[in-house]
């Protein structure tokens, strides 16, 4: 290649690259000037949106705050604002969503809640809102749905769980609301979910299931008293009577022992009585033959109410067990002149009259007790056994009773009222005599 050509090329390269430098400054240029005209036309719009949603945010904090502090009517009318300021921000729905079930309109407040979980499918508060809300509105199986939810996107959140397991016993699965807080991989150390279980046991029959978890929450709440109480109360009723004297004693000591507290007005109240763990404690105490402390605290509780009827037949009953019949029958006349006669504590006194081979006295008042309830079946057969008796040659000094806890327990609200059972028993004592270690005054496997 010449000299000449090698210039002449150079000279097409530069001219080529002026040209191509001067059409991209004037594409620049070009740009600039687009960037410019669209910056004039909508700034006015993308300010005014940047303010809407400025002010729309704050309208959502203020209604948060309002719906805490039980203003509802001013969280609605903020609300109603940031809906018109941010018209597709789904927080809008959630929040209106709680207002509505806080003010007891379920309907739209499950209205909104499905909205909202339709634009946020996978928040959690959001699941647990609809499942409280569904709940409200007695909607159990979308309560279900909304908790089950819940616990899938947080499983190691315990409150969710414990939300799940109560809708779920509320539908009667009491073995799946059981598995569903056992799953948790923290039960073993969680007081709430252990008195679920607790509970869930207790509810089901299942004595065993009960007093294992009822002694895991009595060890891991050692300090909780009101949480101690029911886990005494729950011992006593799975039968582990040990179990429930031991965690009731210190309730019960508290109550005994601690004085009556001044009012701020200078007067003196007594304490609140625990009643169900005094019962239960009472009821623990017989049973194990601890009769004498069943009786000095059942005692201090008449004294302070004396017509609770449980505490009454309970005292009775501890008396019989220690085999103070005179006690007994003053126990009762004393219940009779403070409050009206009562068919349990009737039939309590026909037993001792029965224990004590007064057979017509036992006849007679347990006939008094049926005229105030003729359905009471522990009172019939009462009556029966004590006429059957006294038909007899042979009348021993001291008979051989139904056992005392089975005239007891009915006297605990444990009544059979279908009329066609207590003419089965009449039709039974009518047609045969009955030994006595056949007779049962109320019969404990029919769970009366």
């Amino acid at each position: 290649m010449t000299l000449q050509t090698q210039r002449r090329s150079m000279v097409a390269l530069l001219l080529v690259a002026l040209s191509v430098a001067a059409g991209g400054c004037d594409a620049m240029r070009k740009n600039e000037f687009f960037a410019r005209h669209i910056s004039d036309e909508d700034q006015n719009v993308v300010a005014r949106k940047r303010w809407d949603n400025f002010r729309g945010n704050v309208r959502l904090q203020m209604a948060e705050q309002h719906i805490r502090s039980g203003r509802f009517d001013e969280a609605e009318k903020v609300l109603s604002e940031a809906r018109e300021m941010m018209p597709d921000e789904p927080e809008v729905l959630r929040l209106s969503a709680e207002l509505h079930d806080q003010t007891g309109e379920l309907t739209r407040a499950v209205t909104e809640i499905e909205s909202y979980m339709a634009l946020a499918p996978d928040n959690v508060e959001g699941r647990v809102l609809g499942g409280r809300i569904a709940s409200r509105a007695g909607r159990i199986d979308d309560a279900i749905m909304w908790y089950r939810g819940a616990v899938e996107l947080a499983p190691d959140e315990p409150d969710y769980r414990l939300k799940l397991a109560e809708c779920l016993m509320a539908r009667g699965d009491g073995t799946e609301a059981l598995a569903v807080i056992e799953q948790y991989t923290q039960f073993e150390a969680s007081v709430p979910l252990r008195q679920l279980a607790m509970e869930i046991c207790d509810a089901r029959g299942d004595a065993d299931g009960a007093a294992r978890h009822a002694r895991a929450v009595a060890q891991i709440a050692i300090g909780d008293e009101a949480i101690q109480e029911r886990a005494g109360i729950i011992l006593a009723n799975a039968r582990a009577f040990e179990d429930a004297i031991a965690v009731l004693a210190p309730v019960i000591r508290r109550y005994i022992e601690l004085p009556a507290m001044p009012a701020k007005d200078g007067s003196v109240s007594a304490t609140v009585a625990p009643v169900e763990a005094i019962q239960a404690y009472a009821k623990s105490c017989i049973e194990l033959n601890r009769d004498a402390e069943a009786m000095r605290v059942l005692k201090v509780a008449i004294r302070e109410d004396p017509s609770d009827q449980v505490m009454w037949s309970l005292y009775c009953r501890a008396a019989i067990r220690a085999d103070k019949l005179d006690t007994a029958l003053e126990i009762v006349a004393t219940f009779n002149r403070r409050n009206e006669p009562i068919p349990e504590m009737l039939v309590l006194e026909a037993y001792v009259y029965f224990l004590r081979g007064e057979l017509n006295k036992a006849r007679e008042t347990a006939d008094r007790a049926l005229k105030i309830d003729p359905g009471f079946e522990a009172a019939f057969l009462l009556k029966a056994k004590a006429s059957r008796d006294a038909r007899d040659e042979y009348v021993p000094a001291r008979r051989r009773a139904p056992r005392w806890e089975d005239v007891a327990g009915t006297l605990l609200g444990r009544r059979r009222d279908a009329e066609h059972e207590l003419a089965l028993q009449r039709q039974r004592y009518s047609s045969t005599v009955p030994q006595p270690s056949q007779i049962a005054i109320a019969d404990e496997e029919s769970g009366r």
